[in-house]
C-alpha cells in the first residue's frame, strides 16, 4: 500500500489487530527497518476495545520529506509468533514557488529546481 501526504500535512497510520485471547509480548513500529520511538518526532498509542481488537496507531503532527520511507506495524503474541503490516509513504511538497530575484543585465544567473517525494512521477518546466 502507498499512501501520499502533502509536506506540513498531520500523518496518522493505524494497525489493527485481534488478539483472539493471546498476550501480546511486543508492539512496535519501524521505519525504513528501524524502530520507531514514542517521543519528539512520533507519538505511538495503543487502543484497545472490549471485543479483543485493537489498534497500534503511529502519528506525526508535521510530515516532512525526510519521513518518506515503509513503515511496518509488528504485533509479537507469547504463543503464535510475530505479525506484521506495512505501507509506503511518500511525502508531497506542495505546488512550487518562486521569489522574484533581480539581476544585473548581462550578468550570470543560475536557477535552480528541488523535487521531494516520488521521483519517477515528477516533471518540471522552464518558462
Amino acid at each position: 500500500m502507498i499512501n501520499r501526504v502533502n509536506v506540513g500535512s498531520p500523518i496518522e497510520i493505524t494497525c489493527s489487530y485481534s488478539k483472539n485471547g493471546e498476550e501480546t509480548s511486543t508492539l512496535a513500529w519501524f521505519k525504513d527497518g528501524s524502530p520507531i520511538t514514542n517521543g519528539a518526532d512520533y507519538t505511538i498509542d495503543n487502543t484497545k476495545s472490549a471485543e479483543q481488537k485493537s489498534t497500534l496507531k503511529l502519528t506525526a503532527e508535521q510530515s516532512k520529506t525526510e519521513r518518506n520511507g515503509v513503515y511496518k506495524c509488528t504485533v509479537t503474541f507469547a504463543t503464535v509468533g510475530s505479525h506484521e503490516a506495512g505501507m509506503t509513504l511518500y511525502i508531497q511538497s506542495a505546488a512550487p514557488t518562486a521569489a522574484n530575484t533581480y539581476s544585473a543585465p548581462g550578468a550570470d544567473v543560475t536557477l535552480s529546481c528541488v523535487f521531494y517525494g516520488n521521483i519517477k512521477t515528477a516533471t518540471s518546466q522552464w518558462f
